[in-house]
């Protein structure tokens, strides 16, 4: 689960934390980015859920952060 706080995300924040986790690291500026960080492959997920929300929750879903330069996730 992709938690995405509507009060401090953007969509386009959204959709390059989406590349960070799925996207080719040769290809996609954030799959590189991935890589750089130490996880070459994409990660692994069968589906993607997104929730939207204006509540942090700890519920065990990958939260989108603003103040962090990269993004981290429980996904393997």
């Amino acid at each position: 689960m992709l938690g995405i706080n509507v009060w401090n995300e953007t969509a386009d924040s959204a959709g390059e934390f989406a590349e960070y986790l799925f996207g080719d690291a040769a290809t996609t500026p954030m799959g590189a980015l991935r890589q750089r960080d130490g996880h070459a492959a994409p990660y692994n997920a069968s589906r993607m859920i997104i929730e939207l929300g204006n509540e942090e929750q700890d519920d065990g879903c990958v939260s989108l952060s603003s103040s962090s330069s990269s993004s981290s996730s429980s996904l393997s």
